[in-house]
């Protein structure tokens, strides 16, 4: 697709298999690139449902979730990856995260490799669960907006995760009071400090 479009209410791409109006084979890698929405309008929410690979790249905007066991590939993305899928794998490299309140990245029990995350504003950050495994490589968290003392910045339940290089900036003496939440098998640790790097149990 190529131009302009509008959409009313609340926009859904799906990447299926199997349902081409012409009864066309499905490619096995599918790319979608520059693209996005305007800002200050819905996001757009796209949904992964195929086991075919889905490659998102140099786009904005974005809503992106995992219901199908296709790879998913996201590079220099701003957006919310919102589900990775039981068993899917993700790999993202220069992810922009913004959203004011709410989780921003779920792994629900598939294997998450970043590289790059940039995110502001109050909300966690990663919901880990599900006994999937995550890996950030560089995750910096402008707070510029503080932050709720009982909201962790990483939530881990029962799944496996490993941060390097986590930085933040803050400038309104309200920087990040709860960094990580771990519960494995009902046992919960908590770490108020910033860890550099934090690996799971």
């Amino acid at each position: 697709l190529e131009g302009k479009f509008t959409a009313v209410g609340e926009p859904f791409w799906k990447l299926v298999d199997g349902k081409h109006p012409s009864g066309l084979a499905d490619s096995p890698i599918v790319i979608l690139e520059r693209f996005g929405s305007r800002g200050g309008s819905e996001p757009l929410r796209i949904r992964q449902e195929s086991s075919r690979t889905l490659v998102i790249s140099s786009s904005s905007g974005l809503i992106v979730e995992g219901h199908g066991s296709g790879d998913l590939f996201l590079e220099d993305v701003s957006g919310h990856l919102d589900r990775v899928a039981p068993g899917q794998n993700v790999w993202c490299r220069q992810l922009n995260s913004e959203r004011k309140g709410g989780t921003k990245c779920r792994n629900l029990g598939g294997n998450l490799w970043i590289l790059g995350m940039r995110t502001e504003n109050r909300g966690t950050v990663f919901e880990l669960t599900g006994g999937g495994h995550t890996e950030v490589n560089g995750f910096f968290l402008y707070s510029n907006t503080g932050w709720n003392e009982d909201e962790p910045a990483i939530a881990i339940q029962d799944s496996t995760a490993v941060f390097l290089g986590i930085n933040e900036r803050n400038f309104n003496r309200s920087p990040v009071s709860f960094w990580v939440s771990e519960t494995q098998e009902g046992e919960t640790r908590e770490l108020r400090e910033r860890p550099f790097i934090y690996l799971s149990r």
